[in-house]
């Protein structure tokens, strides 16, 4: 019976002995977790370590509406977490447990809650292009939303500093990201002025980096007038012309290079490089009223039937006969629509008129005239062309 007694007390005490090992073995879990956001791409974990034999600590993590995932560990002791894979306007669930070969612990710590803040957009400033004496072109490029959508976007100009969307003068070029241009319109000539870009989400408007132009500074031309064969009543030389021409290739009479539709706003001028049109309608350059009328007062662009007229009192059909006539047409070459280069300068003339196809929309006429012919053709109203007015 003695020997029965021996053997079931040590059994006893041997089962309390593994309880005992297997308590010590099993890390306690942490506690005390919390969350802070250190930057618009980082959230910051901080825990208490509850334990002494632990080998490391696992980080998971989940939104509102997903499951928790491992998104890191530190090591031994270490009681502190970067989390840096974050995105804006969420709300994250953060819980930690400790572990070592044996395990995990039976419990993680505390869930933290904590939503990453909605920022404004992040964009840039394009340069200005397409200066003239009332106009020019800028835009922007937005980079980031800030977490939601872009509402609305354009550019912003004054003549003092650092201007916002309080005022009237500015551009209003829809929703969404990427780039965008916009036109300047309604500056005076001979003026700085200031333009930013701009970018409004629900957290905000946010500001590209401030550009400073100065618009082109108005010339005065004086014009004398001379009468053709045909009776009518001309200008003596090109709009924007020092001269009238001593040949069909005088750089001083060749004067500028108009889009059709538009006014004399510095985009006519030869070193505008200007390939953008400012909007425009049929009625632009109909009569001495149009309103854009580029012509002197009294003065207009002539019709497709008027050039007509005149091409058919000179002695040649060609360049010679143009310039040997009382205009004294110069070849003073066209600026493409495409790329703002001139082109065809000293071997080809080009001289709008009012009228526009009826079966080609989008298209004007103008006077082509060259060393082996000259007739009427039709281009894209953005090239630029010269202007020769005749009295109403």
């Amino acid at each position: 019976m003695k020997y029965i007694i021996i053997i079931l007390l040590f059994i006893i005490g041997g089962c309390n002995k593994i309880d005992e090992v297997t308590k010590e073995v099993i890390p306690l879990p942490p506690s005390q977790l919390k969350a802070a956001i250190i930057s618009n791409d980082r959230i910051e974990l901080t825990w208490k370590d509850n334990s002494t034999n632990e080998s490391g600590f696992k980080i998971e993590r989940k939104t509102e509406s997903g499951i928790f995932l491992e998104i890191g560990e530190t090591a031994k002791d270490i009681t502190v977490f970067s989390d840096k894979s974050l995105s804006l306007n969420t709300n994250y669930i953060y819980r930690i447990y400790s572990f070592n070969q044996t395990g995990k612990s039976l419990n993680y710590s505390n869930e933290f809650s904590i939503k990453t803040p909605l920022l404004i957009p992040s964009l840039t400033t394009n340069s200005v292009s397409e200066i003239s004496t009332n106009s020019a072109k800028s835009g922007g490029t937005i980079s980031s939303d800030g977490g939601s959508p872009i509402l609305s976007k354009g550019i912003v100009w004054d003549i003092k500093s650092n201007p916002t969307i309080s005022i009237t003068s500015k551009t209003n070029e829809g929703a969404g990201l990427g780039p965008f241009v916009s036109l300047i319109t309604g500056v005076a000539s001979s003026t700085t002025y200031y333009v930013r870009a701009y970018a409004t989400n629900i957290a905000g408007t946010a500001y590209g980096n401030e550009i400073t132009f100065n618009t082109v500074q108005t010339t005065t031309f004086i014009y004398n007038t001379v009468t053709s064969k045909t009776g009518r009543i001309w200008l003596d030389r090109n709009l924007g012309a020092t001269q009238v021409a001593t040949s069909p290739t005088d750089p001083l009479a060749y004067g500028n290079l108009y889009q059709w539709g538009r006014g004399t706003d510095g985009h006519e001028l030869r070193t505008s490089g200007v390939i953008t049109t400012l909007p425009i309608n049929n009625n632009s350059w109909q009569g001495v009223n149009g309103e854009s009328n580029p012509c002197p007062l009294g003065f207009r662009i002539p019709t497709e039937i008027e050039w007509e007229e005149e091409r058919a009192t000179w002695i040649s059909n060609n360049s010679n006969g143009a310039f040997s006539s009382s205009l004294k047409l110069t070849q003073g070459g066209r600026r493409f629509y495409n790329t703002g280069l001139i082109n065809n300068l000293g071997t080809e003339g080009f001289y709008w008129s009012s009228t526009l196809p009826l079966l080609n929309a989008g298209r004007a006429y103008y006077m082509l005239i060259f060393s082996s012919n000259a007739y009427i053709n039709w281009d894209n109203p953005a090239t630029g062309v010269s202007v020769r007015c005749i009295k109403n």
